[in-house]
């Protein structure tokens, strides 16, 4: 886990940049405001370059196992 979110450092992270085999990320588990970074990200970095596309696209398809998406309702007792 990182200590803060940076939408580059997680990107990094995913696409095990400059990290050993065993430390890859597999599984992924963030709220709707951290994908939404992601994808700011991605448009503003990888959307340039089809080769890093595709490297991205292979990556998060066979190496990343489990990505989720999760919130919670905050009930307030009035």
């Amino acid at each position: 886990m990182l200590p803060k979110f940076e939408a580059a450092r997680v990107w990094s992270y995913l696409l095990a940049i400059n990290m050993p085999a065993n430390e890859r990320v597999n599984m992924f588990m963030a709220v709707p405001t951290m994908y939404m970074k992601l994808v700011e990200e991605y448009d503003n970095i990888f959307t340039k370059n089809s080769r890093m596309q595709e490297y991205i696209r292979t990556v998060c398809t066979h190496k990343i196992r489990l990505v989720c998406l999760y919130f919670c309702n905050l009930y307030l007792k009035i």
